[in-house]
């Protein structure tokens, strides 16, 4: 006899709070036997939906599907879901209205009247994943999120290739096929990218040619151009959040206020050293009050071509002055205390904080010595950061 209802627990009880599903199948597991409901009730639990889920549907009168959703409105949803490609309100790849498509389709009938009880999640992975999708969804598409290329030039000879192992391991756990390539691997054909013989959804951009300018990504622009792959971060992006003349801007609070910012806003934007770009009519005056100052490219990345003012020298300077550089207030990095070698030793540090849509992903520090923030340190590299 099949049960008329059928509860659907997706999850996976390794993965922080992807265990969501998992946890709530073990406790009504638990209730359906103290209360003698075993026979109106089967559950089914399962890392994610897959189309085979679509089979269970059939000879039921109620169907709920248990998830945990990393953009889900605190604490929880709870709605009813009907057959659909595009809505998606869960982290897996193929949501529950997925699996009601394919009942429909299969059986040439409606299914039977579904639910989904999707619970917030706020673990890291979780928000990882649902980045991704969300930046996937962000343009336009329906379908699910099937392929991720991460790319840079040369990745396994990248000092953080064990990150883009680390990113692809995780991806590969949501279901999602990850490529690890180099932009020279990428293929352009009939509208669609490829890579390695594999169609590619989504390019996970790590090159710091923010704008594709240079032949050998060349696929890549006319890709993106094309809207032939959807690429994060891209040069809009990069454009808007990332290029370090919109310093010069964010640190100059009387245009703030000239254009209207909100107050709030400015008295945020108030801890932005004040930055300025080099030009010309600007140097000699920079030149003298280089003491107190910080040289940064405009296209520069990593802490390459950066220099403390108080180190330059006059031919530096010469270069400095013929390229596109931005001149910003010098702020002392904090110390930190570290035990190297059974002794205490200074490092400098520095928080950062990684956010995605406004939001908090993660903090992490990082401890060094030198101009700039680096991972080649003895005693240095990341550090925990703990907030209390």
């Amino acid at each position: 006899m099949i049960a008329p209802v059928v509860i659907f627990a997706v999850g996976n009880p390794s993965r922080g709070d992807d265990a969501i599903g998992p946890e709530c199948y073990g406790r009504l597991e638990k209730m359906a036997k103290t209360e003698n409901l075993a026979d109106r009730f089967e559950l089914i639990e399962d890392f994610q939906l897959n189309i085979e889920h679509a089979l269970d549907l059939e000879g039921r009168e109620l169907a709920l599907f248990i998830d945990a959703g990393e953009n889900t409105p605190a604490p929880f949803i709870f709605a009813q879901i009907y057959p659909s490609t595009a809505t998606a309100h869960t982290t897996h790849a193929l949501p529950p209205e997925a699996v009601l498509q394919v009942y429909r389709q299969m059986e040439d009938k409606e299914p039977p009247p579904s639910f989904v009880l999707c619970v917030r999640g706020e673990g890291f992975e979780l928000a990882i994943v649902a980045m991704f999708q969300n930046e996937w969804r962000l343009q336009g598409k329906t379908a699910s999120l099937r392929s991720i290329a991460i790319i840079d030039t040369q990745p396994e000879q990248q000092y953080l290739y064990p990150e883009f192992v680390l990113a692809k391991a995780m991806l590969e756990r949501h279901g999602i096929d990850v490529r690890i390539c180099d932009p020279a691997e990428l293929t352009l054909s009939d509208g669609s990218v490829r890579a390695g013989g594999r169609n590619i959804d989504l390019v996970y951009n790590r090159l710091v040619d923010f704008t594709f300018g240079t032949p050998a990504h060349d696929v890549l622009r006319r890709a993106y151009a094309a809207g032939a792959v959807v690429v994060t971060p891209g040069p809009h992006t990069h454009a808007l959040l990332a290029n370090k003349r919109n310093l010069v801007m964010l640190s100059d609070l009387e245009a703030l206020r000239r254009i209207g910012a909100d107050q709030a806003d400015i008295a945020a934007l108030s801890t932005v050293p004040r930055t300025e770009e080099v030009t010309l009519e600007s140097a000699p005056r920079l030149w003298s009050e280089r003491k107190r100052l910080f040289f940064k490219p405009l296209s520069g990345h990593g802490g390459k071509a950066v220099y403390r003012g108080d180190k330059l020298t006059k031919s530096t300077w010469a270069e400095i002055t013929k390229g596109d550089y931005i001149a910003q207030e010098l702020v002392a990095p904090g110390q930190r205390m570290v035990e190297v070698d059974h002794a205490q030793q200074s490092r400098k540090m520095d928080v950062r904080l990684y956010t995605y849509d406004g939001k908090l992903l993660v903090a992490a520090a990082r401890l060094y010595q030198g101009q700039t923030t680096n991972f080649r340190t003895l005693g240095g590299g990341f550090a925990p950061v703990f907030i209390v």
